[in-house]
């Protein structure tokens, strides 16, 4: 009985063994491509360039304008937004006689 449980104990001591060094490998593959990832990232952050306006050249903003609803009950005969951004200028279609207008419109920024 005393064997029974001696060889019991020692085969379940070779599994955590054999799991332990698995898992400090598959942790040790992670930590590399962790460090990895990381040097990459700040290689890539001296290399980009960000220009007056906060946005990092050769990338695409995309600005999307929803609606906008009047907190006062004036009525604007004609209702539009106009967005310069650097060289771009953007306006959204004019809406008519409403308190409330909805445009959905989307406007890419190429930088």
């Amino acid at each position: 009985m005393v064997d029974e449980f001696v060889r019991t104990y020692i085969d379940c001591q070779e599994i955590l063994i054999a799991n332990l060094a698995e898992a400090q490998s598959s942790y040790d593959e992670y930590n590399k491509a962790r460090i990895d990832a990381y040097g990459k990232l700040e290689e890539f952050r001296s290399e980009e360039v960000i220009n007056p306006y906060g946005i990092m050249e050769e990338s695409i903003m995309t600005l999307q304008v929803l609606e906008l609803t009047f907190v006062d009950q004036i009525l604007f005969k004609d209702a539009f937004v106009v967005i310069h951004c650097g060289d771009n200028y953007f306006k959204t279609k004019s809406s008519q006689y409403a308190k409330s207008v909805q445009w959905n419109e989307r406007f890419n920024v190429y930088n």
